[in-house]
């Protein structure tokens, strides 16, 4: 009951302060207040989040403006693009929050839109695929929804909470519970999400 209060008042302070309240969260590490600050961002601009795998950081920008950073971890396999189920990598590129389960057996689950575009033509090339699968994924992307997740090419990508003090998951970006909240509340189905090698 208390936090929502809290969120309450800080949705107002981030309307009438603007981008002067904005600024003070660009520290990782926010508190309860600051982030139902940052949760309030996404009425008032476009949200974008970018991953840097070599910094193991996941910043979310408004209007093309940091407003945020916090850790990650990654894959067991953190170094090179995805190629296919099971390599232990995460993907690299730009991808879409394509789906949302609040139910995850890691509290919360923001699926991405991989495999890509980029990752059907490569694997029809390499044999991985076939014409109808890779005729499945872009049609996915093309109307925005989720691609196939059970191909040769892998899926269920995406960002939920658990350990940031080492990479090992089986592809997906992990972050902290507290900050899993605060990406949670952010991130409706689209959100355009770029993740850097």
């Amino acid at each position: 009951m208390r936090r929502s209060v809290v969120c309450a008042a800080a949705a107002t302070v981030v309307v009438a302060a603007g981008w002067a309240a904005v600024r003070e969260l660009a520290e990782p590490g926010i508190s309860a207040e600051s982030a139902c600050r940052l949760a309030s961002i996404r009425r008032d601009g476009r949200l974008e989040v970018r991953i840097f795998k070599a910094r193991r950081e996941l910043a979310v920008f408004c209007d093309g403006k940091e407003a945020w950073r916090t850790r990650v971890a990654l894959g067991a396999r953190p170094v090179g693009d995805k190629q296919r189920e099971g390599d232990g990598r995460t993907p690299e590129g730009e991808f879409y929050v394509c789906t949302r389960n609040s139910r995850s057996k890691f509290h919360r689950f923001l699926g991405l839109s991989y495999p890509g575009r980029e990752d059907a033509e490569r694997g029809l090339r390499d044999g991985l695929i076939s014409r109808g699968q890779h005729e499945e994924i872009v049609r996915a992307i093309e109307t925005r929804r989720t691609p196939p997740w059970k191909t040769p090419l892998g899926g269920e990508v995406g960002i939920h909470a658990g350990a940031t003090s080492r990479d090992w998951t089986a592809g997906c970006i992990s972050l902290d519970g507290a900050d899993m909240e605060v990406l949670w509340e952010l991130c409706p189905l689209g959100t355009p999400v770029w993740i850097e090698p």
